[in-house]
């Protein structure tokens, strides 16, 4: 059992690779071939993995009924299959072209159902001193060939297949670098160099996501408004640069008490912003204290404030409903509203709720 594949009941990559090694030490010469079932991953989203299961089943049966009884047969992993053909690459290309005939015929499922799928084959000839490792790479260059050429077809490894496989590999190695140095740089644009939370460009991209309503990006959504009390008095007492310490210290403790998926950002000065997704009016405020609590919680002196000998915020909150569909911009509205009535009516270090 532990050298045979449960869906198919075919020898496993370890299996496979024991039983070519043995007959390779014996002399044996062949093909070996590497099959890839096209769009396998949209099969099993689609229909689901039992039917995926099936469609491997099947895949392997019309594969071993084309091939001579001697060859080796396994699953390679996943939606891959592999076997040793002792014939020539010739032959061995011309069988395997019986394959992906095979393959187009519909497949009965058990429910009744027809389904349609095709194979893609990268073959490459096995001589007797070749390691099996480099074969394998060969097989897998020419079935790299033959799905960028479009699939449902064979590849034999050749010269030219190992420089086509080679350039487009590279090439896809240099756009994945220059993605990701773009992807750093988009990064460095969004981003508060004070605070290291999202600045206010990066807000911008947010602000029309809507929330609330059947076909809300979130169906729940709130935002957090926090406002640092008397921020201008603490600049003016202990030095800028101390503000500048202040905020750093109070962003990371807001980005600390905030879930994973929260967006979190320094909407201007001394203001910052949480955006909840999928957080109920309730869970918001709940939230909103755990900040404010924990920003008082940090003990830092602020000896001009004339709300606590520390630093504290003045929140607000406000949710959107499964009833109505509001955007964020409109819900960063409430809540920086409801905060500033509280400064202007000495009601600071609280959450105010929507």
């Amino acid at each position: 059992m532990s050298r045979r594949d449960g869906p198919t009941g075919l020898l496993n990559r370890v299996a496979f690779l024991d039983e070519v090694r043995r007959l390779r030490a014996a002399g044996a010469t062949g093909t070996l071939l590497l099959v890839d079932i096209d769009h396998f991953k949209q099969i099993n989203d689609t229909h689901g993995h039992a039917t995926g299961d099936e469609v491997i089943r099947a895949m392997a049966g019309r594969i071993k009924a084309q091939l001579p009884a001697n060859s080796v047969i396994a699953r390679h992993g996943g939606d891959e299959l592999i076997a040793f053909v002792p014939v020539p690459l010739e032959r061995g290309a011309e069988l395997s072209n019986r394959c992906v005939a095979a393959s187009r015929v519909p497949i009965a499922l058990t429910n009744g159902h027809e389904l349609r799928a095709t194979i893609t084959v990268g073959a490459a000839s096995v001589p007797g001193r070749v390691a099996i490792e480099r074969l394998l790479a060969a097989a897998d260059q020419a079935l790299f060939a033959a799905k960028e050429a479009g699939r449902d077809r064979v590849q034999v490894f050749n010269d030219d297949t190992a420089g086509i496989v080679g350039a487009r590999r590279s090439l896809a190695a240099a756009v994945a670098v220059q993605q990701e140095h773009i992807q750093a740089l988009r990064r460095q644009v969004e981003t508060d160099v004070l605070t290291g939370l999202g600045n206010r460009y990066a807000l911008h991209q947010i602000l029309e996501m809507t929330c609330g309503g059947p076909d809300a990006r979130w169906p729940d959504c709130s935002v957090v408004f926090l406002d640092i009390d008397h921020f201008g008095d603490y600049n003016h007492h202990h030095g800028d640069d101390q503000g500048d310490q202040v905020l750093r210290t109070v962003a990371q403790a807001i980005r600390d008490i905030a879930r994973k998926d929260d967006l979190v950002f320094r909407k201007g000065g001394e203001e910052l912003l949480a955006v909840l997704p999928n957080t109920s009016r309730r869970d918001a405020h709940a939230a909103a204290e755990r900040m404010r609590q924990g920003v008082e919680a940090l003990a830092i002196p602020h000896h001009a404030s004339q709300v606590a000998s520390v630093i504290t915020v003045t929140v607000g909150v406000a949710a959107a409903t499964p009833a109505t569909t509001v955007t964020v911009a409109q819900l960063m509205a409430q809540a920086s509203g409801l905060a500033m009535q509280a400064k202007v009516a000495n009601q600071r270090n609280r959450v105010h709720a929507a």
